[in-house]
């Protein structure tokens, strides 16, 4: 596993691929991150996530005297807009899911042995 890990991290360096470019091993889960790596060209703000790598990559005193703030408030926004689109198509699929049940428990004349939200 370790030498599997040793041989794809040489390989990516031997590309000089950025690291966000790499795909995680998931075939040993001890060794796969908490959160999975973010590959550029399959996300919404791969534009931005671009324009802060290389601002990074430009030198650090560009990271030091905050020349890339600009780039990394445009990802921070980017962001913010996708998990506002997440949270808004889970609370819609949370919602239905929960009418569903309530119409089911009705039918079968069961309480749900829940109050309602808001005191109902």
């Amino acid at each position: 596993e370790r030498e599997q890990l040793a041989r794809a991290d040489a390989a990516a360096r031997a590309k000089k691929l950025h690291p966000l470019h790499k795909r995680p091993d998931t075939s040993c889960p001890r060794l796969s991150p908490m959160h999975p790596r973010v590959v550029i060209g399959e996300h919404g703000c791969s534009d931005a996530m671009l324009g802060l790598i290389t601002c990074h990559e430009s030198g650090v005193f560009a990271r030091f005297t905050g020349h890339c703030n600009d780039a990394a408030a445009a990802l921070d926004k980017c962001l913010r807009a996708n998990k506002k689109l997440l949270v808004s198509g889970n609370l819609a699929e949370a919602r239905e899911k929960r009418r569903r049940w309530e119409e089911l428990c009705a039918e079968q004349g069961l309480d749900m042995g829940y109050s309602k939200p808001g005191g109902g």
